[in-house]
């Protein structure tokens, strides 16, 4: 093998494994837009089902989060910043207290 053929060989292993630093950029921004697009929309429909229906839903708030607990627990983990893992313990906490309070209010409206 000469010194083109193992080039070729290594630039094909390692195609997946390389991102372009612009769709790194991009990924990352989508998801931040898709939690703030998220939150508008769980916190309309938890509105309109209080002043329709009169009942509170925690179970949208329970969802988004976790999906925000996730976000920064995974941020954090992978880029080392404890910024973003404190931030991910404060969305757990969030997500459980919501999560408890959707089972309660479930189990109160079944009994």
């Amino acid at each position: 093998m000469n010194k083109d053929e193992i080039l070729a060989m290594s630039r094909e292993e390692n195609k997946d494994k390389r991102k372009d630093p612009y769709e790194l950029e991009v990924a990352s921004k989508s998801s931040n837009v898709a939690l703030i697009v998220s939150a508008i929309i769980a916190g309309i429909l938890y509105l309109m089902e209080m002043i329709i229906t009169g009942n509170e839903n925690y179970s949208l708030w329970s969802v988004l989060c976790t999906m925000d607990a996730v976000i920064y627990m995974y941020r954090g983990i992978k880029l080392k910043n404890k910024m973003n893992i404190f931030c991910g313990i404060l969305w757990l906490v969030l997500a459980i207290a919501s999560g408890v309070s959707a089972v309660s209010h479930i189990i109160q409206n079944r009994l």
